[in-house]
């Protein structure tokens, strides 16, 4: 896809993104979680860790710019398909 050309997003484009950004999203989410296990002294009861480890992902996640336009991405893509709209993008 040419970033700076106009395209057109059928379904079948629509969902190989949608499956992309999905992608994107979990990869970022077990980055973050890895990290945060590695270097978070965090409590030996797994049920208080699961759930500290779960409010530091979701902190950053927070923060984090460009994970907030990949959501607004997802959610674009999804209404489109269940919608049945075409997604026209304008390059550049």
């Amino acid at each position: 896809m040419d970033p700076y050309g106009d395209a057109v997003l059928d379904v079948n484009f629509q969902e190989h993104w949608l499956r992309a950004l999905r992608n994107i999203n979990q990869v970022k989410q077990i980055e973050l979680r890895s990290y945060h296990a590695a270097h978070t002294r965090l409590p030996r009861e797994q049920e208080a860790r699961e759930r500290i480890l779960a409010t530091l992902v979701k902190r950053d996640l927070e923060a984090d710019v460009n994970f907030n336009t990949i959501e607004e991405l997802e959610a674009l893509i999804e209404l489109a398909l269940e919608s049945g709209a075409v997604i026209r993008a304008s390059g550049d």
